[in-house]
């Protein structure tokens, strides 16, 4: 039997935030970041979530995701048996978004607060935050707002910018941020989501720094 106790991942990447338009670190061992994994619970019902109400664009062939016996996936996780991936393009980010599902799993996965250490969250850079809104509060079932109020609040001084966080049907944080300015970006037009990043909350920053160094 799979426990989901951590049920995201992010693959290639050993930095606790990598959010679009931040200053470039100095060339070293990590190069860069990869997908973020995440695994969960329905696969289903993840895919309403992020292509319907966030609005990624779900890649490869269209129709039902079955389950199967992939021997990179049951290598990569140490968690033999069958699974099924669904993957999303995220615009203007080197990163995409990746979920799996994993067969026979029975265990609840854990809701952690936001200042929970180990809690994890995926930021999204929106042209237009209200767009998604008005797709969050028709969504059903309901999807949970963390902010205060339950609306986007104003960010940055006297700017237009605003950001609102989320829970995934998994309780994963996606914080949808609208900047302002619009930051230059490879996205096309037609695109709402411009770009991404992830967090993870710390017990202790100088010990994630210290970490991070060795």
């Amino acid at each position: 039997m799979m426990t989901l106790h951590r049920i995201a991942i992010s693959a290639f990447a050993a930095c606790g935030m990598c959010l679009m338009g931040q200053t470039p670190t100095p060339a070293g061992e990590v190069l860069g970041v990869g997908n973020f994994i995440h695994v969960v619970a329905d696969l289903d019902k993840s895919i309403e979530f992020y292509r319907d109400a966030i609005g990624l664009d779900l890649t490869g062939a269209p129709g039902p995701h079955p389950f199967t016996a992939n021997a990179v996936v049951s290598t990569l996780y140490d968690a033999p048996g069958q699974s099924r991936v669904a993957s999303f393009r995220i615009p203007g980010s080197e990163m995409a978004l990746e979920i799996v599902e994993f067969a026979e799993v029975r265990d609840t996965p854990p809701r952690p607060r936001l200042q929970d250490p180990g809690a994890i969250t995926l930021h999204l850079t929106v042209r237009n935050l209200d767009a998604v809104m008005t797709r969050v509060r028709q969504a059903k079932p309901k999807i949970p707002v963390v902010t205060t109020g339950g609306e986007p609040l104003a960010i940055g001084g006297a700017g237009k910018a605003r950001e609102v966080i989320v829970r995934d049907p998994d309780g994963i944080f996606v914080r949808l941020t609208q900047p302002d300015p619009i930051p230059p970006t490879t996205a096309p037009a037609t695109a709402n989501v411009i770009g991404a990043g992830f967090g993870v909350t710390v017990a202790d920053r100088s010990e994630e720094r210290r970490v991070g160094k060795e």
